[in-house]
């Protein structure tokens, strides 16, 4: 590649990145300052009528910003992290993250090793915070099948589901459902991850009740 195709391309990518960081810029300021219009005007009922459900009111948009601000954790560590994918064992990943959730019961059945980055703890703690928070579960099944090429990576929750209308949207960048109206940037960076990794990802219902989504890895042989 000669001088000029070089800097061409860097700066292609420094452009793409400040767009990136742009945007990531843009939803704290929109997410987070709608949390604390919310919180300042909880506080103030508070102050006048001394009701409790009011100081929920603030810890809820409380621990949701701390949920955006994660999540945008996640996305610049994906836009800025583009690195070259090792080995990781499944197993191995899946008992660090569920080490912070003592009081969920999960159930890991199988083994399998996958290309991978820095990324993967991260997308594996969205999905099963999204299972606990979002799907309202206390357990949650986890599957790892393989065949020849692909390793499978089932989480399985018994929550409240995922509406039928809304299961193809749930991965784009800019969808938004719920009280919360909050966008759907967590399974957004999910599916950039997996994709990156060489893979896809895809959600269906459980049974009988809940959530299904599956991770799809090349396998290492």
């Amino acid at each position: 590649m000669d001088k000029k195709k070089h800097l061409n391309k860097s700066e292609e990518k420094s452009k793409e990145y400040y767009e990136h960081l742009n945007f990531i810029n843009e939803i704290l300021r929109h997410d987070i300052f709608n949390d604390l219009t919310v919180i300042n005007g909880a506080l103030e009922l508070f102050k006048e009528n001394r009701k409790e459900k009011n100081i929920d009111m603030a810890l809820n948009r409380i621990n949701s910003c701390i949920e955006t601000i994660n999540r945008m954790r996640d996305l610049e560590l994906f836009f800025s992290s583009h690195t070259d994918l090792t080995i990781y064992s499944v197993t191995d990943v899946l008992e660090d993250v569920i080490k912070g959730y003592p009081l969920i019961t999960f159930n890991i059945e199988g083994q399998s090793r996958v290309l991978a980055n820095e990324c993967f703890n991260p997308i594996l703690e969205n999905l099963i915070s999204n299972a606990i928070i979002h799907g309202k579960t206390d357990r949650i099944d986890i599957k790892i099948k393989t065949d020849e090429k692909y390793c499978r990576v089932s989480i399985a929750d018994e929550g409240i589901g995922i509406p039928d209308e809304i299961k193809e949207k749930i991965f784009d960048k800019n969808f938004a459902y719920g009280k919360t109206g909050k966008t759907g940037l967590g399974l957004y960076v999910v599916r950039e991850v997996i994709q990156y990794y060489g893979g896809y990802v895809y959600v269906e219902d459980n049974t009988p009740k809940g959530t299904v989504v599956t991770l799809v890895f090349r396998k290492v042989k």
